[in-house]
Formats: C-alpha cells, structure tokens, sequence
C-alpha cells in the first residue's frame, strides 16, 4: 500500500504530529491495515522539555486563556497557545497538561485519532497515578468507536509499551462493557500475546474464557446520552445519579446501559446518537442539552429517544422523539390558568434577561398567552447580573395616579413633585409580570417595583423560584404564582428521597427525580419487548405508569409531557403549595 500525504510543516506540537497522523489517519479511514510501518522519520520524536524564559505562573495564566477558548470553540486559537507550551514547557507537568489540552480540542473537533495520539503523548509525561489514569481513560474514549483492528492497529504505530499496555487491557474492557464480546475478545488476547508475563495477564485469560462461553446474542441496550463533561456537566451529573440509582435497586441484568457523553457539544451528541446504534441501544435517554442535534440524528437512525430537556419544539422533530422535563410552555400554561381563573388577569408583561433561558420563557410566553385568551402588553430585557432595574422598571410605567382626599385614585397627565402625604401609584397596561430569573434575582426586583409604584399586580416565575431564597423578600412578593413538578413534601416523593439518600449519600432533585423516572418507566418495556424503531416508539407514546414523583404520567399526541404542574404561592410569608398535579 503506498499513502501520499501533503505533510505541514510548522513547528509546533499539533503540526509535527499531523505529518504522523497522515499516515494513520489514511489506514484506520480506509479500513486497512498496512503490511509494513512508516518510514522512521515519520514518528515524531517526544518534545523536549526546554528552559523557558516565561516563569510556570505566566504559562499557567495562558492555560486558563486556552481553557476560555475552548468553552467558545475557538478552537484555533486555543491549540495555538497549547501547542506553544507543549514545545517549550516550563515543567514536565505543564507539558503533560498542555498535550492533554490539545487532545481535548482535537475531541471538541470530532478528530479522535489526533486527539488519540496526544493524549498518548500527555499521558509518557503524567506525573501522579491520577493524572496517567485520566489521561488514558480520555486515550481510550477517543477510540471508542474504531474496531478491535484498527485500535491495535494505531495503538503499534503510537504508543510506547507501558503505555500501550495499559490501552489494550482498558480498551478490551470498555469493549465488553459495551455489549462487544467479540472486539473485546481480540483486544484481550492481542495484550496476552503481547504482554504474556504481565501481571494483568491471568485476568485477561481468565475474562477471555468468560467472553468465549458467552452467547454471542447481545442483551437489549438503553443508551444514556448526557453531558458529562463541558459547561452543563452539573446537569449531568443529577441525571446519571437518577440513573444509576435505578440500576442499582432494580438488579436488572436482563437490560444494558450504554452511558456517552456529549460533552455540552451538539456535533459530540448527534456522533455519540450514531455510536449508540451501532452498539445496539434500542432507546436513547437524554441529551439535556444539545437536545436538536441528537434528536435529528436519532429522527434519521429511527431510534426513540427520551429527552430531559427544555429546549423549544424538539418532540416536534419526529414521532419517535418525546420529552419528560419540565419545559416553558408547560409551566407558562400552568401558572397562566391558575391565575386566569383564580383572579380574572388576562393582561401580562414581561421583564427577563437577555441570555438563553430567558429568552426560551419569553418565545413561549408570546405562544401560549395569547393561545390562551389573555394579551401581551410589554416586554422588557435586562442584562444578565443587573442590579439596578430602574431603567426597564420606568419603560413598563404608562402614567401615574395620584389618590385624593376622598381616598379614589386618579390619573394625572405627568407626574408632579410629590406632595407631602399624597399616595401615588405607577399606572400599567398589565396586572400579572413574568420573570424568568433566579429567586436572588427576583428578590432584587420585587422591592424596586414597588419603589416605583408598581404594586397591584401578580408576580409570576419559574420553577427556579421554589427556593426558601425567594422568601428574603417575601414582603414585595404577595400571591406571586410559580409551578414546580418535584414537590419533597409529597408522601410519595419524601419516601424517594429518603431511600436515594441513604443509597446515595446525597438527596435527589427534580433531575435526578425525572432521569429515575425515564429509565424505570422505559427499561420494562425494552427488556420485555422485542420492539425496536416506530413499533418500539408507539409502545414508549402509550406510557402512563410514570412512578408520580414529578408531575408527569405520560406523553401527549405530540411527544410532550402530559398533565399539569404543581402549582405555588407565596402566602403569608411563606411557599404555600396552593394546587397540586392533577394525578396526585
């Protein structure tokens, strides 16, 4: 076989590896293995650490630079000032840490065989037993997706020996924890024959004959799609804590658990939607974020798919996507009729930030009020972390009313300077506001507005709200209305906290609450049925066995969350729980 390669020639650690990687990158796409190795002057020889002039404070300032980059996938930029401090490190760490990086911005592109390799890299300079093992766990993620050939393969023309060993005994592990047995047997007997003295050799022989009287059927598979790592890994984190809760008390080995990450990364989640079917998930759960990608992928696989987002119209995609998380529109509709009917308001306003969550509350806002006869009369944005709402607070105000001596308010034509022991009050075209913030934040606002004579009027929020962190303002904030589906005094959802606690150490929330609730009410059906694509999905659109923890008991004709929310108020100083769900 013969590659001809254009070969870059800058001198930086990102380009001398691309003239190596040609090489690879040709065979392991192609599906074939060359008969012979690459030319010596091919492989790249390890940077060299070298003094540096720039003290480790100063390289360690340019990684949190190439870091923020990252997080704005500013990609080129970000390997740059990485690929400086991996030719010229100050410390062996500081090279480690740079090649790392590197190989993390090679994943965030969706190149794994150059992200491969410098991870390969970083992990020849790791220091602690810490670092190595996260190094190489990222080392094998990257090549996840590659067969049991091509892994060999590459890890021959990359990877020293102790290194190399260690990749081949993770990398056959994570191939028969993924419902491979047939890869992973190559794997493993490719570390026996290369390492036959090794000390992980007699469990490599021993799970070999595991695998070898295995049947070579796979179990059905729920693929878990969650953003692991990246800006929203908190999220995450709450939903694989659901998740594995259910895992651990329902002892089902009748079912497998395909956990991927989507790093926060919509070209991330719609590759791992791809890795899932090829491992044979029958249904995915999740992605949080990152939610239309992944749905579009999973529309064009024919693969349902569980959604715990609330990103706008997803379910809309495809009659195999559904979602079961709270989302705008379902609380904009549930704290909307509440007040409708308790009070008679139909006129709103809204005052938000300018940012993403605030703006997906307005959109649907502007979709349901007017579906549900009321009126939009004003909308006011607000820089994220303002303090100071007078601005946005004096745009909402359409006049003033002065109150006479026979205690009758009235309009005036312009507001005069106040007279000693005259009540005045701000005249609106809106009885009911809509802030979609946090409660520290609505806290902040409630006072102003009543500053500035805006008092008889409703306050409406989110379930951000349902915090004792609204009540520091509790004065400003009579009757003001949120929804919430996750309700710990509930007699059901106190006994799961209570049981999640004592198994986990931690207790749950709504995410971890809705994560428990996809997987128990979706595994049975999986693992009993032998439905797969549409069937399978007209099976999961007839659910309506959801344990109640949160709101939800089933999905609508479109794919969303069927019944209404809990809904609260702030009653006596205190969050009152003044209509629950329907179904409790």
């Amino acid at each position: 076989m013969h590659c001809t390669c254009p070969l870059l020639p800058p001198r930086t650690a990102a380009g001398t590896a691309l003239i190596f990687l040609a090489f690879i990158v040709a065979s392991c796409s192609s599906g074939i293995r060359p008969a012979h190795r690459p030319p010596e002057h091919h492989t790249p020889p390890a940077p060299a650490i070298v003094p540096s002039s720039a003290p480790c404070a100063l390289q360690d300032r340019k990684f949190d630079r190439a870091e923020a980059l990252v997080l704005k996938k500013r990609f080129s930029a970000a390997l740059a000032i990485a690929s400086h401090i991996a030719e010229f490190p100050c410390s062996r760490d500081r090279q480690s840490k740079a090649l790392e990086l590197i190989g993390d911005i090679y994943m965030a592109e969706g190149k794994e065989v150059n992200a491969f390799y410098f991870f390969v890299r970083a992990g020849e300079k790791a220091g602690p037993r810490k670092d190595f093992s996260r190094i190489l766990s990222k080392a094998v993620s990257s090549v996840a997706h590659m067969s049991a050939d091509n892994i060999i393969f590459i890890l021959e023309k990359t990877a020293p020996p102790r290194i190399q060993k260690a990749l081949l005994f993770q990398s056959a592990a994570a191939k028969a924890n993924a419902g491979n047995p047939r890869e992973a047997r190559a794997l493993y007997q490719s570390f026996i024959k290369k390492f036959p003295e090794d000390t992980y050799t007699p469990a490599a022989r021993s799970i070999t004959a595991d695998l070898n009287r295995r049947p070579e059927t796979l179990t059905p598979a729920v693929g878990i799609l969650l953003p692991l790592t990246g800006y929203y890994k908190t999220g995450g984190s709450r939903a694989l804590g659901g998740i594995n809760y259910y895992r651990q008390i329902s002892g089902r080995d009748d079912l497998r658990f395909i956990i991927m990450d989507t790093a926060s990364d919509p070209g991330q989640a719609a590759r791992a939607v791809k890795e899932l079917k090829i491992k044979g998930a029958a249904c995915i759960i999740g992605p949080m974020v990152t939610a239309r990608a992944a749905a579009e992928q999973a529309r064009d696989l024919e693969i349902p798919m569980i959604l715990l987002s609330q990103a706008p119209d997803i379910p809309e995609i495809s009659p195999m996507i559904f979602r079961h998380f709270l989302f705008p529109e379902q609380q904009i509709r549930s704290s909307a009729a509440f007040i409708m009917e308790k009070y008679g308001r139909r006129e709103f306003a809204a005052l938000y930030p300018d940012d993403d969550y605030g703006s997906a509350f307005v959109s649907a806002l502007k979709k349901q009020i007017p579906d549900m006869g009321g009126r939009i009369t004003d909308i006011q944005r607000y820089s994220p972390g303002q303090t100071d709402f007078s601005p946005q607070i004096k745009s909402l105000i359409k006049g003033y009313r002065a109150k006479g001596k026979d205690g009758r308010f009235r309009d005036i034509s312009s507001r005069p300077r106040k007279e000693r022991n005259k009540i005045y009050r701000a005249k609106t075209d809106f009885n009911v506001l809509f802030i979609p913030d946090s409660p520290d934040t609505a806290a902040m606002i409630a006072p102003q507005l009543k500053y500035h004579g805006i008092s008889d009027v409703i306050l409406m929020g989110t379930n951000l709200w349902h915090t004792d962190k609204l009540l520091q303002a509790a004065a400003y904030l009579k009757n003001a209305v949120f929804t919430d589906g996750f309700h710990p005094e509930k007699e059901k959802t106190a006994e799961f906290i209570r049981q999640f606690t004592e198994e986990t150490g931690s207790p749950p929330g709504y995410i971890q609450a809705a994560a428990y609730e996809a997987v128990s009410s979706i595994a049975p059906i999986i693992a009993e049925s032998k439905a797969s694509g549409r069937q399978l999905a007209e099976e999961i659109s007839r659910v309506n066995r959801f344990s109640a923890l949160t709101c939800t008991t089933g999905f609508d004709p479109r794919g969303e969350p069927l019944d209404s929310l809990d809904i609260f108020q702030i009653r006596g100083g205190a969050i009152t729980l003044v209509r629950p769900c329907t179904h409790r």
